[in-house]
């Protein structure tokens, strides 16, 4: 066998000392390594996020504004939408037919009252006294429709008799 000279052998032993030694600070250094990226890539998910929620936002912001901006919030004075003159057209038909229906019922009531034979002199006394009774209990404002209302059905009795 060869003899090992013995500085040899004190430096493999030093050599070894130090890997023994030094393999709890590495052990440590790989660790800290891998915690600091790991609460680095934490934090890139945390800002990624945040700024998808503030697009988010903003695209948001954005469309409400463009849909206010779409949408008409104050009507010109005088102007009225389609819904609101069809339906005061609708209260203006309502309204001509109820008159019409009373003037109707008032005529017969009235030639009912009088027991005579209906005839278009007769058909026409009683239109005409239905007429005045109902201008003196109709209102103000329905007198136009009134007067409207009773030259049309007096065309129609004319053509009846």
């Amino acid at each position: 066998m060869s003899s090992v000279n013995d500085q040899v052998t004190d430096s493999v032993s030093q050599i070894q000392m130090l890997l023994t030694g030094g393999a709890p600070a590495q052990s440590m250094g790989m660790l800290d390594v891998a915690g600091t990226e790991t609460i680095g890539m934490s934090m890139f998910n945390a800002i990624t996020a945040q700024q998808n929620s503030q697009t988010s936002a903003g695209a948001a912001l954005n469309a409400s504004c463009a849909k206010m901006l779409r949408t008409q919030t104050v009507l010109h004075p005088g102007s009225k939408s389609k819904q609101a003159l069809e339906f005061e057209l609708q209260k203006l038909q309502l309204a001509e037919d109820k008159i019409k229906n009373e003037l109707t019922f008032k005529t017969l009531v009235e030639l009912r009252k009088s027991n005579k034979l209906i005839t278009q002199t007769s058909l026409l006394e009683a239109f005409n006294t239905a007429l005045a009774e109902m201008k003196t209990t109709i209102a103000e404002s329905d007198k136009p429709l009134l007067d409207t209302v009773s030259k049309s059905l007096q065309g129609q009795l004319n053509k009846i008799v």
